[in-house]
């Protein structure tokens, strides 16, 4: 009966063992998932922020390239003008040219 006892025991010990072993696996593997999902959770919100930072980047370039092109516009607009008072001023300095030649023409005559 003692040797049947024993062989219980024993049986009984070497099953504990196993149940212990096990949840301690199970407890290192859950913990070992814990901090993926922590690290997973990690990379997101610094993929949230990146998305974010590009987002604002997209929007000054966007910004950029209009203001960029108003600029542009404004100088055209510049120098049409400045080219329109270039001709202006040189078809006045012909005249003045004109009429002092003329009058030269005129005071060598008299």
């Amino acid at each position: 009966a003692n040797v049947g006892i024993q062989k219980m025991k024993a049986v009984y010990n070497e099953e504990m063992a196993k149940i212990t072993r096990t949840a301690s696996e199970e407890r290192e593997y859950w913990s070992k998932r814990v901090e993926v999902l922590e690290e997973a959770a990690e990379i997101n919100e610094e993929y949230e922020s990146l998305a974010l930072k590009l987002n604002e980047a997209e929007e000054t370039i966007d910004s950029l390239v209009s203001t960029n092109q108003k600029l542009k516009d404004i100088q055209d607009t510049m120098q049409q003008k400045a080219d329109g008072e270039s001709r202006r001023l040189l078809n006045e300095a012909r005249q003045q040219v004109q009429i002092m030649e003329v009058e030269l023409h005129n005071a060598k005559e008299n």
